[in-house]
């Protein structure tokens, strides 16, 4: 193992450490440095194609905010991980990274666009991994980029711990945190994302098995109308049969200009939802919705689910917003070859009238044959 200990790397230390992951990173040896840090450059920390066997590793000091460098004023990308594995950030803080678009969010067809029709490998972001195994990122600050803060395309382990991730995207399609095809065990534990532009955190695969813990985590406050929506939408769709379990623990949502927790399934996918004893408070729309997606016939995905325990208010907020607390929605009739089925206990209801004023269709749990999101 070659260790590296760079206290401050300007422009060109951050060229030279680049060169040392090119050439050792691809013989297999693992990098580790004290800190990095840059200022002003087009990316923070690149690396391409660094070998099955090395990666990269940035300590800082204990568990000192900070103490493993800052990234902070780059146009593009403050880390940019591809074709990579063993990518370990800890004490590290990203501050506007990220200061143009890379790819064009509104074309839905596009890198940075939609991630059902596109994909996201043209985005800019705080940090950027594509092609990526076994990424952990411990106590880390992203604050500020035009774009993403965290963004992944086909990243297996991913683990992100006691960190905020916020104030990212103004636009379409730029979200806080976002992966396209998050596989294998992952996990977001004692996170904060909170006012990023459209959905807090996005996870949509169409391919593979994942297993997401999410565990004393907070997805907050961004209520601009329009293109702003949820604290977290797990989304499978595709034909590929794509295998996806969240888990969901002693987390809040609250403050979202729609819903706190949306997830649907297409095509073949199947997806299992587990939420237990977290809060939900004041949304536009409905805090938790589960949803068929798709058109009538197209494939057989499923949903289980159990909703236990949770305390849950403040539903319809927003003038157009529904005055539900938990949607159920299969979309299709029963000839469709899909199901939804699971469990709803012990949680506690309230205060779930749309802004509206009272309406028939404001329920505390509901079923129906509409739900969707614009942003996709």
């Amino acid at each position: 193992m070659l260790r590296v200990e760079c206290t401050r790397c300007d422009r060109k230390g951050r060229y030279h450490v680049h060169k040392l992951l090119e050439k050792y990173g691809r013989k297999g040896n693992m990098m580790t440095f004290l800190s990095i840090s840059a200022n002003g450059a087009a990316n923070g920390i690149v690396l391409n194609n660094t070998g099955a066997l090395g990666g990269l590793t940035v300590t800082g000091s204990g568990a000192t905010d900070g103490s493993g460098g800052t990234i902070q004023n780059i146009t593009n990308r403050g880390v940019s991980a591809i074709d990579a594995v063993q990518i370990n950030l800890s004490n590290m803080n990203f501050t506007n990274t990220g200061t143009v678009n890379g790819a064009d969010p509104t074309d839905v067809f596009g890198t940075a666009g939609g991630l059902q029709a596109g994909t996201n490998t043209g985005a800019n972001a705080g940090i950027h991994l594509q092609n990526v195994t076994d990424a952990i990122l411990v106590n880390l600050n992203l604050n500020r980029g035009v774009q993403c803060g965290i963004n992944g395309n086909n990243v297996t382990n991913f683990a992100l711990s006691d960190s905020v991730v916020e104030n990212f995207g103004d636009q379409i399609n730029e979200v806080g945190v976002r992966f396209k095809n998050l596989l294998g065990t992952s996990s977001m534990t004692n996170v904060i994302v909170r006012n990023n532009h459209t959905f807090q955190t996005e996870i949509q695969n169409n391919t593979g098995s994942v297993n997401l813990a999410v565990t004393g985590s907070e997805f907050h406050d961004n209520d601009v109308l329009g293109t702003s929506v949820d604290g977290i939408l797990f989304s499978g769709h595709g034909t590929s049969n794509a295998q996806m379990t969240i888990n969901i623990q002693n987390s809040s949502f609250h403050d979202l200009a729609s819903g706190g927790f949306f997830t649907d399934a297409g095509g073949n996918a199947d997806i299992n939802v587990t939420i237990h004893n977290s809060t939900f408070q004041n949304f536009g729309s409905v805090p938790i919705t589960i949803a068929k997606a798709g058109t009538a016939g197209a494939g057989a995905a499923n949903i289980t689910f159990s909703i236990t325990n949770n305390t849950i208010s403040g539903a319809g907020q927003n003038p157009s917003g529904v005055g539900h607390g938990i949607n159920i929605n299969k979309g299709y009739a029963s000839s469709d070859d899909s199901f939804i089925t699971g469990t709803i206990s012990g949680n506690t209801i309230g205060d779930i009238e749309a802004a509206g004023g009272p309406d028939t269709d404001d329920r505390a749990v509901a079923s129906g044959s509409s739900a969707s999101r614009k942003a996709r």
